[in-house]
């Protein structure tokens, strides 16, 4: 249900762009990302077309989409109680993600940004690996999910081609996680939460709306640093070692001061 209420606002926002694209040419070329020319001239102030903007624009920026999260392998549960380490795999149905940033155009090409992000994702089905005790395949419903909350410093590069504007950049920052595993119907579970170092790739496509705002669609790969947990189970410590990685389909807009 989530993941239809996000393609439904994906698919209704790329509407909304396709129109506007139509209209854009109704705006002179030289929007918001080219630098306002000087005496006339074609190139930007300062240092040349490349170079840094006098007066960097600040700009506000809204985002959602679907975020799919990949299977999460947990490495092996190492136990004083096990006999052999168990692997685990998790499973879960596609998530939404909500957010915005704040940032600033440097230039016709660079931008920076410091972003917030929620996601969540509701897991499917529980997998274990237990191929030692001649069983091949052993899986049980899962309920609730994983939820995060990132703070991210992104950096992007531009690369203006006519009235759309493709681009691509990075970021890092730091992530708390928010993990609860139970059975349906059932109290039977483990709750876990932590912090973690996040990194990301982007890659889209903005398109004019207005000489101040734009819309844009983009490609997100956001993943954590892979996590080694110790928990203290029954007087038993117990290790568990895990990733995060999920693949986002965003779209938003930026409004340009």
């Amino acid at each position: 249900m989530i993941c239809q209420l996000a393609r439904h606002l994906v698919a209704a926002l790329l509407f909304v762009a396709c129109s506007a694209f139509n209209l854009s040419s109704a705006w002179p070329q030289d929007v918001y990302w080219d630098a306002t020319p000087v005496n006339g001239s074609s190139a930007p102030p300062l240092f040349g077309r490349f170079g840094l903007l006098e007066n960097p624009q600040p700009y506000l920026q809204l985002h959602g989409g679907a975020v799919l999260l990949q299977d999460v392998q947990v490495a092996a549960l190492e136990s004083s109680l096990l006999s052999e380490p168990i692997s685990m795999l998790l499973e879960s149905n596609d998530g939404f993600a909500v957010g915005g940033a704040v940032g600033l155009r440097l230039s016709q090409h660079l931008s920076i940004e410091q972003e917030f992000t929620y996601r969540a994702n509701e897991w499917d089905r529980i997998r274990l690996d237990i191929s030692d005790l001649g069983i091949d395949d052993l899986s049980a419903p899962l309920d609730r999910g994983i939820k995060s909350y990132a703070t991210m410093s992104n950096l992007k590069l531009d690369m203006p081609l006519g009235r759309i504007r493709p681009y691509i950049g990075g970021g890092v920052g730091f992530s708390f996680f928010d993990a609860e595993m139970f059975e349906p119907d059932n109290d039977l579970g483990l709750s876990l939460r932590y912090p973690s170092f996040t990194y990301q790739g982007i890659g889209g496509v903005a398109i004019p709306l207005t000489p101040r705002a734009e819309f844009f669609t983009e490609y997100r790969y956001f993943a954590m640093t892979p996590v080694d947990l110790r928990l203290s189970v029954g007087g038993d410590t117990m290790g568990i070692g895990a990733a995060y990685q999920t693949n986002n389909f965003f779209a938003g807009f930026r409004f340009y001061r």
